[in-house]
């Protein structure tokens, strides 16, 4: 053994250019393979299934920030529909109270017409009653110069 370590140290050079070529074999001889998964001298993968699970994973994860951002905005413009149906909603709320409001004015009109038209000749009535009668005897003679004198005399 002590001749080996003997040999060893005459023969530095030699020993660290053989162990180069071993590992450049080792190299070399074991497959690498790049993210497509084809042979490669160096690459970052042993096999060739690993390199094809990693790039199934990486399109996983393409997939899923696309399905992400798609459900997002979906989420978003079904929100914005819900706010403007919400809106429209109570819109034609607003119509349909009102339009209740008028036809029940309307019902109300229709049901108090008879007695509105009975109270209206009541004060047609009335109104004539209303009138001046005099028990005067209506004068005869000039209406003219009548009318003249009443003027002069309120001057």
């Amino acid at each position: 053994m002590k001749e080996l370590l003997a040999n060893i140290k005459k023969n530095k050079w030699f020993v660290i250019f053989i162990t180069i070529f071993i590992f450049a074999v080792f190299l070399v001889i074991t497959p690498h393979y790049d993210k497509d998964g084809k042979n490669v001298l160096i690459g970052q993968y042993y096999t060739e299934r690993s390199a094809r699970l990693d790039k199934k994973v990486k399109e996983l994860e393409n997939w899923e920030t696309n399905n992400v951002t798609n459900l997002t905005s979906r989420i978003v413009s079904l929100q914005k529909d819900n706010k403007n149906i919400k809106e429209e909603n109570e819109n034609l709320q607003d119509q349909v109270k009102s339009l209740t409001d008028k036809l029940s004015q309307q019902e109300h009109f229709y049901k108090n017409k008879d007695k509105l038209e009975t109270e209206e000749k009541k004060v047609m009535f009335s109104n004539v009653s209303k009138k001046e009668i005099r028990n005067d005897r209506p004068e005869f003679g000039n209406s003219f110069s009548k009318a003249i004198k009443k003027t002069k005399i309120d001057l």
